[in-house]
């Protein structure tokens, strides 16, 4: 499964490990914070974005998007990805 993730502190990099563990592919982590940024792209392999504009092409080819945002932040960050998933994306929290 291809995953994307949308918040990369403590939650994010915990469930990526998970993701990685059972055998999904980490295809970006998307985070405004730059240091969250190079960190998680260090230790998954993967690319980061800082908006999901850049990260167009991950979404689009995600299986599974998980918001792992602060709780102040999912209702927009889930509200803006609408038009950047498939309509066979899963978004969860």
């Amino acid at each position: 499964m291809n995953v994307v993730f949308i918040g990369l502190g403590r939650m994010g990099f915990l469930q990526a490990r998970l993701a990685r563990y059972f055998g999904d592919t980490i295809l970006a982590g998307i985070d405004i914070d730059t240091l969250a940024d190079s960190t998680f792209a260090a230790k998954f392999m993967c690319a980061t974005y800082d908006c999901l504009d850049d990260a167009a092409d991950a979404l689009a080819n995600a299986d599974l998007v998980w918001i792992t945002a602060t709780d102040s932040e999912i209702e927009a960050v889930a509200k803006n990805l609408s038009g950047w998933v498939n309509g066979n994306t899963v978004v969860l929290h």
